[in-house]
């Protein structure tokens, strides 16, 4: 427990240090703009002399660079490390708030934490091994006293306020001595005027403190626990037959399926990682998900299953209005709400999915309820409706989904999954279904229920026909998977059968040999015998007087003595081959009992098999689990089809689906009064007193009502902290946290805390979680706190913890464990996949396509040399980009990829510019393309185009860069999983193929000609 609790410490320190970056466009509402003060000091009093009601001023003051930062700090601890971009995002050395009177506000004062690190070692010969409790400690005296500071200068109120906010600079220079840091770039302050407490941009790092803080103070849940914690005993499934068989049994398929193109079954791995994540009780679980494995299958198969097992407890209730529990009255806002919770056995089944990267999920889920993303349009089965022609008859109040998401009628078949990344997303969810939208375009969700009931003109089926029709689906899923077990027992009976008759043929010729074995050594023992009858017989007759010697004195010729002793023995040594040759036969006698008998049960196995064939035919295929199916050469096969699943039982699983959701559309629109209740109550969510357990418990229950009406939400970490501030276990019933490598751990455990289940998805071979503290702060931290470096080392993420927690993974050559693993490859084409593969995954993938055609895309290698003029830039790189893009066609669909953000940055601003002019590309469509389409890898995980440029920066004198790089595989393969078509590599072909990871890159990439090395 001790070092639970010091890791909970250290994440709470690196957050300390990590917060006061200054909010970028994207923190700011539309309405909002951060000012230049150093520009504006003589209009700064008339500006903020307009200010009204509650509206007031942030001071952002004494903003430096993260580049700034990190230089000053890797001097300080006589760190070399090349491997450091340019940033230059800004840090604030403190903020104010002002109102409209110009005055300061109380209790306004932020001093990111970083400022006192930074004032001790000004300030100090400080070792390296610091005190970081010390600082902490001691950062309520630093505030005081600049607080103090700080009123005193407000409180000269004959001075103008342009010189206040400049006696503050001053005085925050000096008290932290920013001058001793050397900067690079200049000092700045910034002013956000005509803001409110609800829309001031919040430090993200603000939300992870409270979470911690709380957690800390509350106690940690077991999850949690085992996220820290891990487990010792793990069990490595990969290719692992005796582990897998239990684990794809027919009787652990999920009962419910997405319903996707009835061919189209997860592959192995895939179908491993769901049996294993529906079962979840309590727990935690990680997938191991390489880019165009599978990831979005994944999640589409949970999520159903989830809405088919609540389903099947809503369809035991006698009536839909059981399914819920009157609470106690409680006054909101001078009205009075009669909110009823869910029965405990109908929650745990509403699935947040949550990253720090919005737009990847957010795309995610508003895809699952779209019209043409369902599939399965022509049915497979006769009299089998398709799963649009039962979704049409379902009528899910999809109209609710155009409205929210603002398309085009009949766009989507459902009211079923909402990105809930912001506020204002989860405030226009919540008064479309309570109003009926923003413009009253429909009545409320409620009234539409209640109408539902109601409404002549379609044929309102009764609560029990509803139950019935989901439970007959149950019953040809079982029935589908009866016939399955009885092949499958056949096929499996018939090969243990033809083992054994083999077994019993080779045992009966073995016995068979063994009585003619016998046989020849009875026949040999009684020539024997024979031949020594013979010599006693033509012994010589002795005298009556020599028989009388021979008995009185015992003595008789040696030679007659010997021949008698031979007879004796070989008399004896027939007696005993007699007994050998019975028992043979005796043997051979059971051993073709044993053959007759398994050879007789031959024909009706090999009939059962044969009937088995003829059901699952080409109409209901299924891939057979055999001895061949499982055998080493059958490895890629293996991974991209799952044993004992047929297409019918597919059909029957993907159609309970839509069954539960006709089970929630009845449940829900029974209790729509409950259901308005709920959602009343979280539209004024912030008014309640969340400090009191009562409300904490009601608003819990509120958002497990919503997800009944919404099973699916997107969000991102920081709405998390927003959406269930001060809510705790419960308020999430089933986490599913993407691209989980790239997350650090403290970013996940307040999420991680309020939720009964947990699954992570991420890729131990790409990109860490980037770190904004310099690398000795971080050793340092390790030390202070006796932690290993995968709680805040580089190596740390959200997905190694979670792997270490899972009991289902695999184990890499270098003794890495990884959480169960998807091997099987949807996106990328040769020869991309060929060098990830080798690169990141020990050439584990598969491709999902076998044919060549289909998976055949274009690798190429621009040798050219160059110098640095700016950290990692060389300009005949650019030269050479500059000379392929021009012959680009269709710019939109190419990434520029660097591992170098000043490589990014420089090409950004020169593109288009001088001697890298793009006559062929409009300047307002290459403005637009420059912003978004070209950056380091990190900006293009998870994202796709069809040609990939990787421009490599450094030369070969500065040599340090590319072996930090060449360290970084993952650089590599995130760039090359972004290339859809073509990947071209800009670079010192000759300089690099030499360093560890992009020799690989070498041997599958062929040369291309550039004007720049000729």
């Amino acid at each position: 427990m001790r070092k639970v609790e010091n890791v909970l410490s250290a994440w709470e320190l690196v957050e300390y240090l990590s917060a006061g970056e200054l909010p970028s466009d994207k923190d700011l509402k539309s309405n909002q703009r951060l000012n230049v003060l150093s520009t504006e000091r003589k209009q700064l009093g008339s500006e903020l002399g307009t200010l009204t009601g509650d509206k007031k001023t942030i001071v952002y003051l004494n903003c430096f660079t993260n580049y700034d930062l990190q230089l000053f700090l890797r001097h300080y601890y006589k760190n070399d490390n090349v491997g450091l971009d340019e940033d230059t995002c800004k840090r604030y050395s403190a903020s104010i708030e002002i109102d409209t009177n110009l005055q300061y506000i109380e209790g306004s004062l932020v001093i990111p934490h970083m400022m006192l690190l930074l004032k001790r070692i000004n300030e100090t010969t400080l070792d390296q091994t610091m005190s970081f409790q010390e600082i902490t400690a001691s950062y309520q005296e630093s505030y005081l006293f600049v607080e103090q500071e700080i009123r005193d200068c407000f409180s000269k109120r004959e001075v103008a306020i342009s010189e206040v906010i400049h006696s503050v600079e001053l005085l925050l220079m000096n008290y932290f001595n920013l001058k001793n840091l050397n900067l690079k770039y200049p000092v700045v302050s910034y002013t956000l005027a005509g803001v409110t407490d609800r829309d001031k941009p919040t430090d993200l790092n603000s939300f992870y403190l409270k979470d911690l803080k709380k957690i800390k103070k509350d106690g940690i849940n077991p999850r949690l626990f085992k996220f820290i914690k891990g487990i010792e005993q793990h069990h490595d499934i990969d290719d692992n037959r005796d582990t897998l068989m239990p684990l794809i049994h027919p009787n652990e398929l999920p009962l419910g399926r997405w319903p996707s193109e009835i061919p189209f079954k997860l592959n192995l791995m895939q179908q491993v990682a769901v049996n294993l994540a529906v079962d979840l009780k309590d727990d935690i679980f990680s997938v191991n998900v390489p880019t165009g494995t599978g990831k979005v299958t994944l999640i589409k198969d949970i999520i159903a299953d989830l809405i088919v097992q609540r389903a099947f407890k809503m369809v035991g209730l006698a009536k839909p209005t059981d399914g819920f529990i009157a609470r106690n009255a409680l006054d909101v806002s001078d009205e009075t709400l009669l909110p009823k919770k869910l029965a405990p056995n109908l929650i745990g089944y509403g699935v947040t999915v949550a990253s720090s990267n919005n737009p990847t999920v957010e795309t995610i889920i508003k895809k699952l309820p779209l019209t043409n993303k369902m599939a399965h349009s022509v049915s497979s089965f006769e009299n089998e409706p398709t799963y649009q022609e039962l979704l049409k008859e379902l009528d899910y109040f999809s109209e609710y989904s155009d409205i929210i998401n603002q398309t085009e009628s009949g766009s989507h078949w459902g009211l079923f999954s909402f990105d809930f990344g912001n506020k204002n997303k989860v405030d226009t969810v919540l008064t479309t279904l309570i109003e009926g939208g923003k413009q009253g375009e429909l009545p409320s969700l409620s009234s539409t229920m209640r109408l539902f009931f109601n409404d002549d003109s379609k044929k309102v089926k009764t609560w029990e026909q509803v139950k019935s029709e989901f439970m007959e689906t149950i019953v040809e899923i079982e029935n589908e998977q009866a016939k399955i077990l009885k092949y499958k027992k056949a096929i499996l009976s018939l090969e243990q059968t033809q083992v054994a008759y083999l077994a019993a043929v080779k045992h009966y010729e073995e016995k068979s040999e063994l009585v003619d074995k016998a046989s020849a050594a009875l026949k040999e023992a009684l020539i024997t015998a024979e031949q020594s009858k013979v010599v006693v017989d033509n012994l010589p007759l002795d005298s009556m007087i020599q028989k009388m010697k021979h008995r009185l004195f015992g003595k008789e010729k040696a030679e007659n003595i010997k021949a008698r002793k031979a007879l004796y023995y070989a008399n004896q040594e027939v007696i005993i081959k007699k007994e050998s040759l019975k028992t043979s036969k005796a043997l051979l006698e059971e051993a073709a009992k044993d053959q007759e008998a398994t050879e007789s049960s031959i024909p009706a196995l090999e009939q059962a098999v044969k009937e088995g064939k003829a059901y699952f035919d080409a109409t209901n295929k299924i891939t057979v689990g055999d001895d061949s199916y499982w055998s080493k050469d059958n490895y890629a096969e293996r991974q991209r089809e799952t044993p004992w699943v047929s297409d019918k039982l597919n059909y029957y699983r993907g159609t309970l689906f839509i069954k539960a959701l006709q089970v929630h559309k009845y449940f829900n629109a029974a209790n729509q009064d409950q259901i308005e209740q709920a959602l009343q109550i979280l539209s004024k969510r912030y008014e309640f007193d969340r400090s009191k357990s009562a409300n904490q418990e009601l608003l819990i229950d509120c958002f497990n009502i919503l997800q009944l009406v919404v099973p699916v939400i997107s969000i991102t970490f920081e709405s998390i902290g927003e959406l269930y501030q001060e809510l705790g276990k419960g308020s999430i019933e089933n986490l599913i946290i993407n691209d989980a490598g790239q997350i650090s751990p403290q970013q996940a455990v307040g999420a991680i805390q309020r939720s009964l289940n947990v699954m992570t998805l991420g890729d131990s071979a790409q990109l860490k979680p980037i770190q904004t503290l310099d690398d000795m702060i971080v050793n340092n931290l390790s030390q202070a706190f006796d932690l290993e470096e995968k709680y805040v080392g580089r190596s740390a993420s959200v997905q190694r913890l979670a792997d270490e927690a899972n009991a289902y993974g695999t184990y890499k050559q270098d003794g890495t464990y990884i959480g169960t693993p998807l091997w099987v490859n949807r996106r990328l084409k040769e020869p991309m996949f060929s060098v990830v593969n080798e690169l990141s995954y020990e050439n584990k993938m598969v491709l999902a396509e076998e044919e060549p055609i289909k998976t055949t895309g274009e690798a190429y290698w621009v040798n050219v040399k160059g110098s640095v003029i700016q950290e990692q830039f060389v300009p005949e790189y650019a030269n050479v980009l500059v000379e392929y893009l021009s012959t680009e066609v269709a710019i939109k669909d190419v990434f520029v990829i660097s591992p170098f953000k000043s490589v990014s940055d420089n090409l950004k601003q020169l593109l288009g510019k001088g001697q890298y002019q793009l006559p062929n590309i409009p300047s307002d469509i290459l403005i637009k393309w420059k912003q978004t389409n070209i950056g380091t890898a990190q900006t293009f995980q998870e994202k796709e185009a069809k040609v990939v440029y990787f421009v490599c920066g450094t030369d070969t004198k500065s040599d340090k860069s590319p072996n930090w790089v060449s360290e970084e595989a993952a650089i590599i393969n995130t760039a090359m999983t972004c290339a859809k078509e073509k990947f071209i590599i800009i670079g010192d072909r000759q300089s690099l193929k030499e360093k560890p990871h992009y020799n690989i890159v070498d041997n599958y990439t062929k040369s291309l000609a550039s004007s720049y090395n000729k």
